[in-house]
């Protein structure tokens, strides 16, 4: 009975994670919005093109590096577009490497927990390690279609990749924390993104 008990309990764990990995993306997507309006005042109208610009580009990307979009984006073939897109974003002189090594993540606490909390961390990290590529990927796919459509040089692309990351890294170091107040304020903080990108007409 116990054992039952305890896999019911797992599972439940892991379908809350399934469903914050979609609240996850969704809000590194919103952030994604928030840079451009921070950046040039981008409404509902430009919003949504930046939705579908960067679906488009990652396609785009995807076929050119050997994917079939009408099989869905197989995890075999993430690699080579997170790379592709990747080298694409460096060629355009936004310090990529420079911005995800400051706000990089660690697997471990700087200070002492008890051995369940250091477990469930190294789980969260697992976590979002498994989503890095493809929220990178959707960002690098926002840099092109900026650069694409509106010209945007160096100095805006790297403005937007900056502010995405440091926001993304502030809202995951909760996650990381592990603590009921730490998740409160990472649930608050995706809530508000989302919602204001979405109060504006923008469909994530």
């Amino acid at each position: 009975m116990n054992v039952n008990v305890k896999r019911a309990q797992f599972q439940a764990k892991v379908e809350v994670m399934e469903d914050q990995k979609d609240r996850i993306i969704t809000f590194a997507m919103a952030s994604g919005c928030e840079a451009c309006r921070i950046i040039r005042g981008f409404g509902k109208i430009r919003l949504n093109r930046l939705i579908r610009g960067a679906f488009e580009e990652i396609t785009a990307y995807y076929e050119h590096y050997g994917g079939d979009p009408e099989e869905g984006m197989l995890p075999d073939n993430v690699p080579t577009l997170y790379i592709g897109l990747r080298n694409q974003v460096k060629a355009l002189e936004v310090p990529v490497e420079e911005f995800e090594k400051r706000l990089g993540f660690s697997p471990e606490f700087s200070a002492w927990r008890r051995q369940s909390d250091r477990e469930k961390r190294k789980y969260r990290y697992d976590n979002l390690v498994s989503m890095e590529k493809v929220i990178r990927s959707f960002w690098y796919s926002m840099i092109m279609y900026l650069w694409h459509t509106y010209g945007w040089g160096r100095e805006r692309l790297t403005r937007f990749y900056w502010h995405v990351q440091e926001l993304y890294h502030e809202v995951m170091e909760n996650y990381l924390a592990c603590s009921a107040s730490a998740d409160a304020d990472m649930v608050q903080q995706m809530t508000q993104t989302i919602e204001m990108i979405e109060k504006l007409g923008v469909k994530l």
